[in-house]
């Protein structure tokens, strides 16, 4: 059985923020899959590494700052999704979600997924 590749970008707690999810714009999360599983360059594995670690700093079991800079933030995600889109490529559907609206990064019809980057609980976060 064939499985598609299709992503999220999505912040979370002390996680790079890539997802794999099984149909366009679910409601539920998605599976984690760390950036090494995607064979990401380092370069662009770093960035979503840190992207985590933002939003992890910035609430140590604490209510978020006033002063954290969402508008930032958000720009930091949506430009790493953008950049994931263009590394995988068209035939990967990319969604952003910071916030409440899903936004599509890459509407291409998605491929199918080789062996390795099937998401099982060894691979997850």
């Amino acid at each position: 059985m064939n499985q598609k590749l299709l992503l999220r970008v999505w912040p979370e707690w002390s996680h790079s923020g890539i997802w794999v999810i099984k149909a366009p714009n679910q409601t539920t999360a998605g599976a984690a899959i760390k950036p090494e599983h995607l064979n990401l360059p380092k370069n662009l594995a770093e960035r979503f590494e840190a992207w985590g670690e933002w939003l992890w700093d910035a609430m140590p079991g604490q209510p978020l700052e006033k002063d954290f800079d969402w508008d930032r933030f958000t720009d930091t995600g949506r430009q790493l999704a953008i950049d994931l889109s263009h590394f995988l490529g068209p035939s990967v559907r990319v969604e952003y979600l910071c916030g409440e609206e899903i936004e599509v990064i890459c509407a291409g019809s998605p491929q199918d997924v080789p062996h390795e980057l099937i998401v099982t609980d060894d691979n997850t976060n």
